[in-house]
């Protein structure tokens, strides 16, 4: 294994979130959370000082244009995981994304192509997927 952590940022700060901002204090030999975007300035602070993140955007595109940050968790509602996914692997970044991937079959088709053409990871998340129960 790498002596290098990823380092990490969460897209969008709702409940699910902070799932995610659990799971990275978890692999936290493997992982470090060190940006959020929430275009809700209230609850951005709250998080980013719950979590010890330094790098708070409101805007997730300046976060995606961040070249210290390597991959992104896209936590928003499901009809903007298509959009912010195309537009993380434009920016070269490694791609966890909430369930549903997104709402139409040639979106999820589009998601695909632009990873591969990008030449980066993009995974949905099952939240059961990984369990031993």
């Amino acid at each position: 294994m790498s002596e290098q952590k990823l380092k990490l940022g969460i897209i969008g700060m709702g409940r699910v979130a902070m799932a995610h901002a659990d799971a990275t204090k978890e692999l936290k030999e493997q992982v470090k959370l060190v940006a959020i975007a929430e275009l809700r300035a209230e609850r951005a602070k709250e998080m980013a000082e719950a979590l010890g993140v330094k790098m708070v955007y409101s805007d997730y595109g300046e976060l995606l244009k961040n070249p210290e940050i390597e991959a992104v968790i896209i936590c928003l509602p499901n009809h903007l995981h298509h959009p912010v996914c195309i537009e993380a692997a434009r920016a070269g970044k490694h791609i966890l994304v909430e369930k549903p991937m997104c709402m139409k079959l040639a979106e999820a088709d589009e998601m695909i192509s632009e990873a591969n053409k990008h030449a980066i990871t993009l995974m949905v998340e099952q939240s059961r997927r990984f369990s031993l129960a």
